[in-house]
């Protein structure tokens, strides 16, 4: 294997994960907007917890996670659901306060949350400004990280539009 096929190896694999992360913040907002249509007001009410055992060193560590528990009301029936969004401080979550959630009708229990939304998308978008990073290394040398730069400059981009986007969604 020569210079150029792995220049060429880094070049796909930066490509992949550009694509990767795309194709993740598309499904994760648009699925989800696309079924969650029924806006309701829901008051934070609870907070669940989960933890983790880690035992792969000789110290017993136990990671807790939090999530918010949602209360609403659809149709004349209350829910209370879950979030799949985790917090790792309690600190984080404020309850009895309020959020703007949209829901599906067919199945009242599955929402979407814009403010957690936000989050899942970047987390999303990392992963193409690691691609770019990546895509943009072999092409400019050592100075990769000027590749950088411009990654993160388009994830502060892709960022700002997906605000935008957001608060001109029809309600």
């Amino acid at each position: 294997m020569n210079a150029t096929d792995a220049m060429g190896d880094i070049m796909f694999f930066g490509v992949c994960l550009f694509l990767f992360g795309i194709i993740l913040a598309f499904c994760r907002t648009v699925r989800s907007k696309r079924r969650c249509r029924r806006r309701v007001n829901a008051v934070i009410c609870d907070v669940d917890v989960s933890w983790t055992d880690d035992d792969f060193t000789d110290f017993f560590i136990t990671n807790y996670k939090y999530h918010p528990v949602y209360q609403y009301t659809l149709d004349g029936q209350e829910y209370r659901v879950v979030s799949r969004v985790e917090y790792s401080k309690k600190d984080e979550i404020k309850v009895g306060s309020y959020e703007v959630l949209f829901v599906d009708e067919k199945n009242p229990r599955y929402f979407s949350c814009p403010s957690e939304n936000r989050e899942r998308v970047i987390s999303a978008l990392i992963w193409s400004v690691l691609g770019v990073a990546f895509a943009l290394f072999p092409l400019v040398g050592w100075g990769g990280w000027i590749g950088l730069l411009v990654a993160l400059g388009l994830l502060l981009l892709g960022d700002l539009c997906y605000d935008a986007w957001s608060k001109n969604r029809k309600e």
